[in-house]
């Protein structure tokens, strides 16, 4: 075996990023050196790395994160600012460093705003338009993107976020994961392992998060059985998801004579309800890698957010008694069309 390897990174700091990467105990040198690497890293001033005022950055790793822009109210997130954030990451690309980038949640608990009339920019629309700025100047540089915006909606951002890119330590944890996840994608962190954690044990693969008023649905199909590998982007299982009951009154006999000519000279129909159960189909789609090795709801089994669905080990023989190791992260769209 050859020597130490060594690792450079550049940090841009902001204060998500310093709560991400800078703790001894579970930061950039846990995540990068659980290999054996030497890591060392240098922290660069954000206003001055947006600004392009930065000196020469000498770096093999680049990381930053949307928190300064997003507060850094006098810019403005258009085309010219996606350019010039974009030759700034072919720059660093050309010198030979990996550039990942962490986005932030569009879920803003402080933003009261509900009428956006006359309104420039809220800070969760700044939050959106930077966050899409980043895909578009991934899919042109390979830039790599940690989606904290995925995250939370996967953990529920009810109470996993307290403010403008305020976190949880259950989301803290989580980005933590996927920045180790991502570095070793890119050559980075534990040598040939799909993360600097062990290369074993048994995730929970559970019913996602989707909204306040869809918590529960029916499982349709699986797309894949036991012991068949699931890869990142896979299609998983179809359910079909109910939206919560939805309840009209009416308190006027104009309303009920617009609504409903049979009833007006009903005195029932006065305070009436109608109650419609709307049934959307969703696909459960892999954003992690392993074996299914136990399903846990077949289809036609009801399910609630947060129920078990299946147990998905690492590696293929992976013992699947004990304490499960984590949750095997997985999103949940809407399907368009009939489930195939």
């Amino acid at each position: 075996m050859g020597g130490t390897r060594q690792v450079s990174a550049a940090v841009v700091m902001s204060p998500d990023i310093s709560t991400l990467l800078t703790d001894p105990q579970g930061g950039i040198h846990s995540l990068l050196g659980a290999g054996g690497a030497s890591v060392s890293y240098a922290e660069v001033d954000a206003g001055q790395f947006f600004s392009g005022s930065t000196p020469s950055i000498h770096a093999s790793l680049v990381v930053f994160s949307i928190h300064h822009e997003v507060f850094a109210t006098d810019r403005i997130i258009d085309e010219g600012y996606r350019n010039d954030l974009e030759a700034k990451v072919r720059e660093l690309v050309a010198s030979g460093a990996s550039v990942v980038a962490l986005n932030g949640s569009t879920v803003v608990s402080d933003d009261n705003t509900h009428n956006y009339h006359g309104v420039d920019t809220t800070m969760s629309e700044r939050v959106r338009r930077l966050n899409l700025g980043l895909v578009q100047v991934s899919s042109k540089t390979g830039m790599s993107v940690v989606d904290v915006d995925r995250i939370v909606a996967e953990k529920g951002a009810g109470e996993n976020v307290s403010g403008t890119l305020d976190y949880s330590d259950v989301i803290v944890e989580e980005v933590r994961r996927e920045f180790a996840r991502i570095a070793s994608e890119i050559g980075f962190g534990a040598q040939g392992d799909a993360s600097p954690e062990a290369a074993s044990g048994v995730l929970e693969m559970r019913m996602p998060y989707i909204n306040k008023q869809m918590s529960e649905g029916v499982v349709l199909r699986w797309h894949a059985g036991e012991g068949d590998r699931v890869e990142y982007g896979q299609p998983v299982l179809d359910l079909e998801v109910d939206r919560v009951k939805l309840m009209l009154r009416s308190k006027s006999d104009a309303f009920l004579t617009s609504f409903d000519e049979e009833d007006e000279e009903d005195p029932a129909a006065r305070e009436f309800r109608n109650r419609t159960n709307i049934r959307v189909a969703h696909r459960v789609v892999a954003s992690d890698h392993g074996y299914l090795r136990r399903i846990e709801a077949g289809p036609g089994d009801r399910v609630h957010v947060g129920d078990l669905l299946a147990l998905i080990s690492v590696a293929p023989d992976d013992e699947l008694g004990g304490e499960p190791s984590g949750d095997f992260r997985a999103v949940i769209n809407v399907l368009e069309g009939e489930p195939s």
